[in-house]
C-alpha cells in the first residue's frame, strides 16, 4: 500500500536514473512495469551474479515486474502498445528520437491513452559535446574534483572525459 496504489508505470528505461526513478514510484505502491530488450538491460550484465543476477541490477529494480520485448520486431511493437493503452505513466530515457522512431513518440502515446503522463529522463541534450556517449559523459567548466576525476576517468577531450560509472554534472 502507498500514496501511488492503483498507478501503473511502464518503464522503458536503463543503467541507473531512469531505473532509480521508477523504483522510487514502486515503493510508493505503484505497479511498475519493466521492459528489458532480449538479452536483458545492461545493468544485468554489470557486476558479480548472486542467484543469477548482480547486485547493481537489483539496487535500481525492486518492486517491479518485469517482461522481455523486442521493441525493433512488429510483434513487439503491439505488446507496446497494448502495454501503454493500460499504463498511467510512461518512463523512458532513450537516445533524443530514437522512441519517436520506434513509433511511440509523445504524439502517439497521447493517442492510445488519455490519461499517459510520459516522462524521459537522459543524460543527453542535443548541445552536449559527445551526444552519442549518453550516461557516460562528464561535462564540466570549473570543478573542484578536477583532479579526483581525473584518476577515474580517461580524457575524450578538453572538456569531456569517459567514465566506466554513470555520472553527470550539469552546468
Amino acid at each position: 500500500m502507498g500514496p501511488l496504489e492503483g498507478i501503473k508505470v511502464l518503464d522503458l528505461t536503463a543503467m541507473v536514473s531512469g531505473p532509480v526513478a521508477t523504483m522510487m514510484l514502486a515503493d510508493q505502491g505503484a505497479e511498475v512495469i519493466k521492459v528489458e530488450p532480449p538479452g536483458g538491460e545492461q545493468m544485468r550484465h554489470m557486476g558479480m551474479p548472486h542467484n543469477g543476477v548482480p547486485a547493481t541490477f537489483y539496487s535500481c529494480n525492486r518492486g517491479k515486474k518485469s517482461i522481455v520485448i523486442d521493441l525493433k520486431a512488429d510483434a513487439g511493437k503491439r505488446v507496446l502498445t497494448d502495454l501503454v493503452r493500460d499504463a498511467d505513466v510512461l518512463v523512458q530515457n532513450f537516445r533524443p528520437g530514437a522512441i519517436a522512431r520506434m513509433g511511440f513518440g509523445e504524439d502517439v502515446v497521447r493517442k492510445l491513452t488519455q490519461q499517459s503522463y510520459m516522462s524521459r529522463s537522459a543524460a543527453l541534450v542535443k548541445t552536449d559535446p559527445m551526444p552519442t556517449k549518453g550516461y557516460t559523459t562528464l561535462s564540466f567548466k570549473r570543478c573542484r574534483a578536477r583532479r579526483i576525476f581525473r584518476r577515474i576517468v580517461k580524457p575524450v577531450s578538453r572538456r569531456c572525459f569517459e567514465s566506466s560509472l554513470p555520472i553527470r554534472s550539469h552546468r
